[in-house]
């Protein structure tokens, strides 16, 4: 989903605004403001900051907006979500909470930031005992080693391991999702995670495999120290509960694990030098159950001297090239019954690919990989794609001529300096954009994965058809010109979908409907759907795309979905109230609409307007943030 390319950002409203509400701020006052926001990406929290207008502008009731919409602000990103989860079971429950009221009863004036900052700064593998002993004295809190050894014992009773081990996750946290977002979203719930965590971490003793054991779950009680937040060593227990431990045949690592029939293939064709074939040709129905050796595939593909056999022993199997998956017409029929199947039911891989075509477009045209790829294996034969695209995302550094031409020969492909220009041309005309470029591509592939970016991705990107942006009420007028019958109530359509599912989101739903592929079915629209979290009826899936276009075709969903294509998620959305005026409701959903997107900016993207509101008034205390929101849009 774009962001930036949809909504303008801009500074200078957000700072007029912010004047205007009573907060005067200087360019560097600003700044601050913006990194407290969001400290990776100042930009996003701009457009944060703009989408909260947008809400608002929906809405258009400031009590509701305060009541109903703000706090939809407030939810945690994925990553947190998933921190809360893995802190919450790495030591007994409610291990954190009982960490902070040992440490705030010993020093009051313990800087929680302060500790977070530093334990996030050291490597997990350095963190011991100690370790955490001089962090907590730079945070205001000194400790003696009793009285640490005290509040290690209250965070998990004799087991001083599942201590560090905890310590050692909340490095490793810390460093991922941030400092800001741990201490003010993650650690307030964790906090609270002996009340409303639903998985339990549960101590058991230690015996003999295949016995029975009774387990006595502690039920801790507080004394009269109860309100410095320190727990006593005195539990009463609750009835016994038998517990069966399993006996070692159970936790065998030579279980049946869910292996492809393609597998058994892959390790001997990759240790013999031969390509394995792509997972794009294979089915869902061929998973099964099957034992196997400690010789299969190991999970990152290694790079070995057979790798150069590939194309030498033709006495292996070989697959087709990845130039004649992409353009031999024989081989389209088989790939459509499966990889087009495949795509419908989940078109994350479409989206992404269909996002890079567009974002990349000024720089690589349709069909630049499959010229390349022709250009190198011109020159070398022996050129391998796959092993080019794994070398790009080992690499972490800007990419020079030479940094590429090492690539390319560690692929197969030494190429001199002159035949370097012609590949170079391939891609773009401009050899500078080109080195730019292929310094993305390895962020990219590393992100996504070698694998699926290769296989299922990059077709795409390349075969995409480049669409000609339009503007909202261009793309309208010719929705109109071509269908007389349109009348779209985008609107109703949003509330009809939240009804049927809370979870609904909106730009998730144009986000795969724009970039569905030529011709439109109705496997496709229910992927969009789904995709956006609605799982219901086919029956239903016609009825709300009705809403769309006031009718239902699918010829015409297929313009429709080009025309959002055209002008952009955001943009497209943002437009709504141009088609259809709202109702309260819908006004209200509209507005969620946009709040819980703001989540959606980026992996490290987030937006806290209370912490906003807080940061602003601690500049001038008279800001007033329902002025500002009214005005920010």
């Amino acid at each position: 989903m774009s962001t930036r390319s949809d909504i303008p950002v801009s500074r200078v409203i957000v700072l007029e605004e912010l004047a205007k509400s009573g907060a005067k701020l200087t360019s560097t006052q600003f700044e601050e403001v913006l990194a407290s926001v969001n400290p990776d990406s100042p930009d996003d929290s701009i457009v944060a900051l703009q989408s909260l207008g947008r809400a608002y502008n929906e809405v258009g009731d400031a009590a509701v907006f305060s009541r109903e919409v703000l706090p939809a602000a407030l939810t945690q990103s994925e990553a947190e979500v998933n921190a809360v989860d893995e802190l919450s079971t790495v030591a007994p429950v409610g291990w954190w909470a009982r960490f902070l009221d040992g440490v705030t009863s010993y020093s009051p004036s313990f800087d929680l930031y302060a500790f977070a900052d530093a334990l996030g700064s050291t490597l997990s593998s350095d963190v011991d005992t100690t370790t955490v002993a001089t962090i907590l004295e730079k945070s205001n809190c000194r400790l003696a080693k009793s009285e640490l050894q005290h509040i290690e014992y209250q965070m998990a009773p004799g087991q001083p391991d599942l201590v560090l081990n905890a310590y050692r996750l909340l490095s490793d946290t810390i460093k991922n999702i941030g400092v800001i977002s741990f201490v003010t979203t993650v650690s307030p719930i964790l906090a609270k995670a002996d009340k409303t965590m639903k998985k339990r971490n549960r101590v058991l003793k230690v015996v003999k495999r295949g016995s029975v054991v009774k387990v006595n779950p502690i039920v801790v009680k507080r004394d009269s120290t109860a309100g410095l937040g320190l727990v006593t060593k005195r539990g009463s227990f609750v009835g016994p509960e038998v517990v069966r431990v399993p006996s070692r045949g159970s936790f065998a690592r030579s279980s049946t694990p869910l292996v492809n029939p393609i597998t058994t293939k892959l390790s001997n064709s990759i240790l013999s030098g031969a390509r394995a074939p792509s997972p794009a040709t294979q089915t869902d129905d061929e998973w099964y159950p099957v034992r196997h050796s400690t010789g299969d595939v190991p999970r990152r593909r290694r790079s070995t001297a057979s790798d150069s056999a590939r194309s030498m022993d033709s006495s292996l199997e070989k697959r087709k090239s990845y130039l004649e998956y992409l353009t031999d017409a024989s081989s389209v029929s088989s790939r459509q019954t499966t990889v087009l199947r495949k795509r419908a039911e989940n078109p994350a891989d479409t989206i992404l690919g269909t996002k890079l075509a567009r974002q990349y477009g000024k720089i690589v045209s349709k069909g630049w990989w499959a010229r390349f790829i022709a250009a190198a294996k011109a020159f070398y034969s022996s050129f391998d794609g796959y092993e080019f695209m794994s070398k790009l995302a080992d690499n972490e550094e800007p990419l020079t001529d030479e940094s590429l031409l090492l690539l390319l020969t560690q692929s197969g492909c030494p190429v001199s300096a002159i035949e370097f220009v012609e590949l170079q041309s391939k891609v773009s005309p401009y050899p500078v954009t080109t080195q730019e470029f292929f310094t993305s591509l390895g962020s990219i592939v590393r992100s996504t994965g070698v694998r699926r970016f290769y296989y299922k991705v990059l077709p795409i990107w390349n075969n995409a058809i480049p669409v000609a942006e339009l503007s909202f009420s261009e793309a309208i007028s010719q929705m109109i010109a071509k269908y007389s019958g349109f009348k779209a109530d985008t609107f109703t359509f949003i509330t009809e979908c939240q009804k049927l599912s809370p979870s609904f989101n909106v730009f998730k739903f144009f986000e795969a409907f724009s970039t569905v592929q030529v011709p439109m079915t109705e496997e496709k629209l229910a992927a969009s759907f789904k995709y956006a979290g609605l799982d219901t009826t086919a029956w239903e899936y016609k009825r709300l795309s009705g809403y769309l276009l006031g009718f239902f075709n699918l010829d015409a969903l297929r313009d429709y979905s080009s025309m959002v294509l055209a002008v952009g998620t955001k943009t497209f959305v943002s437009h709504l109230s141009e088609l259809s005026q709202p109702t309260e409701e819908q006004g209200l959903r509209a507005g969620m609409a946009w709040v819980s997107d703001i989540n959606d900016l980026g992996p490290k993207a987030k937006f806290d307007p209370s912490g906003f509101k807080n940061s602003m008034r601690v500049v001038d205390p008279v800001f007033n943030p329902e002025n500002f929101v009214e005005n920010v849009d």
